[in-house]
């Protein structure tokens, strides 16, 4: 006699809710089909790989074998471990040698997931089974162990200065034209780690044309690279524009740039030589094209009027995002063009801070993070009232929306809009702190 799968739930629900409970849960899979299936519901769910060549065979073959639980997994948690380094070059660049082990490691990492993602079923997203890939690259000498903690220290980031992580298929592959194969089961993305360079993040979009939610959590260049930051801007935005994203529905871009404690500092311009903010054109673009419900652009992000104006120097007539719903935008006090949002009145002489030859130190000049001097404690209305009657402006042209947040440096200037018409029936809520 065979028992329901409602009593067979429950008896796994009562196994797992004791510890250990994976031995005793993969040991009831042998008492049948309705059984095996009802433990594989719940052993892959959720599955956590490395870039180990072992796991990844592991992972092809459990999966390409038997491809009914591929409609199973729900999130792919894939760990890309570059080479480890020696302690005592922690707190020294990166060597030309070892920026090649760790672009080959991740290149060959991202390439062998594709393969194996690749060869699903094209039709899961159709079914409704959505698919979340989550990368982490990282190498394990980033971290040390804290009270028994993984703990991310401050050496990662100046070891790098300013080199981030190459997708360099056609080198690996040999191959001019190489591409990674589709994977059209995956809708939503989200990487933390080592910082990827724009091409390569271009690359993973490319790949996944089913996507609908994608989370990026990108890192500038240090502030005294003034061109790199420039060229890496650019070249994200030209990686955003040549995607297609039609099924794109939510988008959170984390771009923030090292923090400003010297406002005698000059950030530099991230215009194109013909003063457009390309980044913010590339955003415009993939909300009036895209279905796209709602847009995050957090932590100090420096946001020009060309991301509601668009290539117009006046805003377009008729509806703008058609299919927007929530905006939430946290921008920096450092405007695209290269100046403040903010203002005041600059103190006589300069503030001393010596860096005794210190690299860090030299490094914290250089970018502006010291001496401590932000004299600049007042809004600069010429600069804050157009982005702020482009920001209200272009509220009123979105038919969908229902919430928007726009804020200016930690709330200093903050816009808060509430339709009344939404749905949680609250009244509507439009304020603005200048």
């Amino acid at each position: 006699m065979e028992l329901p799968v409602e009593v067979i739930d429950q008896i796994l629900d009562d196994i797992i809710e004791n510890e250990p409970a994976a031995p005793r849960l993969s040991r009831c899979a042998i008492f049948g089909a309705k059984w095996k299936f009802a433990v594989e519901a719940r052993t892959f769910q959720e599955i956590k790989i490395t870039n180990r060549y072992q796991d990844i065979q592991q992972f092809h073959a459990a999966f390409n074998t038997d491809k009914s639980r591929q409609t199973i997994v729900k999130v792919i948690n894939f760990d890309i471990i570059l080479p480890t380094y020696p302690k005592y070059r922690r707190h020294q660049a990166e060597t030309v040698h070892e920026i090649r082990l760790n672009r080959t490691a991740f290149t060959s990492a991202i390439h062998r997931l594709f393969t194996t993602l690749g060869s699903w079923n094209h039709e899961l997203p159709a079914q409704g089974n959505d698919l979340r890939l989550c990368l982490n690259v990282y190498s394990p000498s980033d971290y040390v162990r804290c009270f028994g903690m993984q703990i991310t220290q401050g050496w990662v980031y100046p070891r790098l200065d300013g080199k981030f992580l190459h997708l360099a298929l056609c080198e690996f592959l040999r191959n001019p034209g190489a591409r990674l194969l589709e994977a059209k089961s995956v809708t939503e993305l989200e990487w933390d780690g080592r910082p990827l360079h724009p091409t390569a993040v271009g690359s993973i979009l490319k790949a996944l044309p089913q996507l609908k939610d994608a989370f990026m959590y990108l890192t500038q260049p240090a502030n005294r690279l003034k061109v790199e930051k420039l060229q890496h801007r650019q070249a994200l935005a030209s990686s955003l524009v040549s995607l297609s994203l039609a099924h794109l529905t939510h988008l959170t871009l984390d771009y923030p740039q090292d923090y400003v404690s010297n406002h005698d500092f000059v950030p530099g311009s991230l215009c194109d030589p013909n003063g457009q903010d390309r980044l913010s054109l590339a955003i415009h673009t993939i909300c009036q094209q895209s279905p796209i419900r709602q847009l995050v652009l957090g932590r100090d992000f420096n946001v020009s009027r060309e991301l509601f104006f668009g290539r117009n120097d006046r805003l377009e007539v008729g509806e703008l995002w058609p299919s927007m719903e929530v905006v939430t935008i946290m921008a920096s006090v450092i405007a695209p063009d290269g100046g403040y949002f903010l203002t005041g009145t600059k103190p006589r002489g300069r503030p001393r801070y010596r860096t005794h030859g210190r690299p860090g130190r030299v490094r914290r000049l250089q970018n502006g993070q010291e001496p401590y001097n932000p004299w600049r404690n007042e809004i600069d209305h010429e600069k804050v009232k157009p982005m702020m009657r482009a920001v209200t402006t272009a509220i009123f042209r979105m038919p969908r929306l229902e919430k928007a947040d726009f804020s200016i440096g930690s709330f200093t200037v903050r816009l808060r809009y509430r339709n009344p018409g939404r749905k949680d029936g609250k009244a509507n809520d439009e304020e603005t702190l200048i």
